[in-house]
């Protein structure tokens, strides 16, 4: 039987910091825009800006804000400057 054992994240992911994107830069559209919020799986709002997108099936992780929360994202999206993403 395997047992837990600790591990260093970066070793087994890409840990990719979040971009900035004020209110004022967001176009309207229908990617999710994962922010520092402890509702609706990180989303803050729903832009078409596509320059910084992550992929699917990533986790979200704040660091800033809602700090420790963490969602699974199913389809591509962008992060705020207060999340970081392992992509793996």
């Amino acid at each position: 039987m395997a047992e837990w054992q600790e591990f260093v994240i970066w070793k087994l992911f890409d840990v990719v910091k979040g971009t900035r994107l004020t209110k004022a830069n967001m176009i309207p559209g229908d990617i999710r825009f994962i922010g520092s919020s402890a509702m609706n799986n990180g989303c803050t709002a729903m832009v078409g800006n596509t320059e910084n997108m992550h992929p699917a099936n990533t986790i979200t992780v704040c660091y800033n804000g809602s700090v420790g929360e963490t969602f699974y994202q199913d389809r591509p999206f962008l992060a705020s400057d207060d999340l970081t993403s392992p992509h793996g």
